[in-house]
């Protein structure tokens, strides 16, 4: 592994994902800016997953991706089904087959 990747494992290893559940938000402080995943929920039975940000510096580190990751797996332990709004949570459900059935709707 190259001292890049080895970095960049370390990284990911490292972020401390927080729920702020008031402002309905999953997210991670990093140096000077903060990455997110945002979502709405009318009942507490499924997550609109709005939107993924994670600022233009750290992009293409795997940081969304984990996030994303971290959200799902919550929702899967809450039993919550989630609506993928945004694209990248939707490419995210579609390229790993293990977090499909918790899309709404799809044939629970």
């Amino acid at each position: 592994m190259n001292t890049k990747n080895l970095n960049q494992t370390m990284l990911l290893n490292n972020l401390r994902i927080e729920h702020n559940q008031k402002n309905q938000r999953f997210f991670v402080n990093l140096q000077n800016s903060q990455a997110y995943v945002q979502y709405e929920s009318e009942d507490q039975s499924v997550l609109d997953l709005k939107e993924t940000f994670v600022p233009e510096k750290v992009r293409e580190k795997g940081i969304g991706s984990t996030m994303v990751d971290h959200v799902l797996d919550y929702a899967k332990k809450e039993n919550l089904e989630v609506i993928p709004t945004c694209p990248f949570v939707a490419d995210y459900i579609e390229e790993n087959a293990e977090y499909q059935d918790l899309v709404e709707d799809s044939g629970k």
